[in-house]
């Protein structure tokens, strides 16, 4: 048995459909006419009232018919001789049971073939009536299935490339981690790099434990921060110092994995790398109104300009800013640069959302 026959819903629509048709004529036919219609005679009264409810009945089974018998173009003709077929068969089996329903009530009746001359017209109107709107209901379903189809795939892929995005700017924190404790190993200050080395270990933990996560709550975002520049810290010594501003409140702010990553980097490598005096590396949040800001600034090095740039920071910066137009789209994210004599910060303005 098709699945549309097993559900309840569609029987009693299909019957409350027929009724409601017949409420509209009997209504009709007693304002335009009133009690002494013909319609609405004993005998007329309960012939039409049991066709509408054998339509009821037979409807949920031509719809079926219709699920069965596609119009596409290959099988269109096809389908249209099978639909003659069934409403041939519909037709002589509704005056079958009219006859019989008849007979019963003792209502006066035609012999069989007068009996379908007479109603030929109109069963198999009833019939095209009906198969047209199960067409109309099975291309509504197959259009809403696909829609859905589409926004699942629309959605894995922004997935898949927000996931591609992200793990192209964990192999760059990577790499200029392995680089310090490479310089270490160079400086001969074993105790350090081992140190350097067991910081990494931990940042790698935090990181992999994210699962591919497209957003984190900030406070985690922050701890890998402050693990990366852990590491820098070992290597620079009294050069390199780090402040944390961040509102408890907004520990909880939504923000995509590692997106201060590639800032943070850019401001040891162009900051404290090129200065020989102290850093100052800060990481900042705010609120502003329905937006979170972040901050990165480095002060003490020299600026840094985006034509400056070395090689690999530009390809932080694009991915994040692919990722920003992904997750929030175009007109709902801000980020820009801004240098001064002796300081570059990093600026990154979304939508502030908390985490479940």
């Amino acid at each position: 048995m098709p699945p549309l026959l097993k559900s309840r819903s569609v029987w009693i629509a299909c019957l409350a459909a027929w009724l409601a048709l017949a409420f509209f004529v009997l209504a009709r036919d007693l304002v335009m006419v009133g009690r002494q219609a013909p319609g609405l005679q004993r005998d007329e009264l309960y012939a039409f009232l049991w066709t509408m409810v054998l339509w009821g009945a037979i409807s949920p089974f031509i719809i079926a018919i219709c699920e069965g018998l596609p119009l596409d173009r290959a099988r269109r003709w096809r389908s249209l001789a099978v639909h003659m077929a069934w409403a041939l068969a519909f037709c002589i089996g509704d005056v079958l049971l009219d006859l019989v329903f008849y007979t019963v009530l003792g209502i006066p009746h035609k012999s069989l073939l007068g009996e379908l001359y007479d109603q030929a017209f109109i069963n198999v109107f009833s019939y095209a009536a009906i198969a047209g709107a199960g067409y109309a209901v099975s291309y509504a379903r197959a259009l809403a299935t696909n829609r859905i189809r589409s926004v699942e795939l629309e959605r894995r892929l922004a997935e898949a490339r927000l996931e591609a995005l992200t793990r192209r700017l964990q192999p760059h924190f990577l790499f200029n981690s392995l680089n310090t404790i490479a310089a270490l190993i160079r400086l001969a200050d074993p105790e350090k790099a081992l140190a350097a080395l067991v910081a990494l270990g931990d940042l790698l933990r935090v990181v992999l434990s994210t699962d591919g996560d497209a957003r984190i709550p900030l406070q985690q975002e922050v701890a890998w921060a402050e693990h990366y520049l852990r590491i820098e810290r070992l290597r620079f010594d009294d050069r390199l110092t780090t402040e944390v501003h961040l509102d408890p409140q907004l520990g909880q702010a939504l923000v995509p994995a590692l997106v201060l990553q590639p800032f943070v980097e850019n401001a040891v490598r162009h900051g404290v790398e090129r200065h020989s005096g102290a850093s100052l590396v800060s990481i900042a949040a705010e609120r502003e109104g329905e937006y979170l800001a972040l901050t990165v600034s480095n002060s003490g090095g020299a600026p840094v300009r985006e034509q400056e740039q070395r090689p690999g920071f530009g390809l932080g910066l694009e991915s994040t800013r692919e990722r920003l137009a992904h997750l929030y789209g175009a007109d709902h994210f801000a980020l820009e640069i801004a240098t001064s004599a002796d300081a570059t910060t990093a600026r990154i303005r979304i939508p502030l959302a908390a985490a479940a």
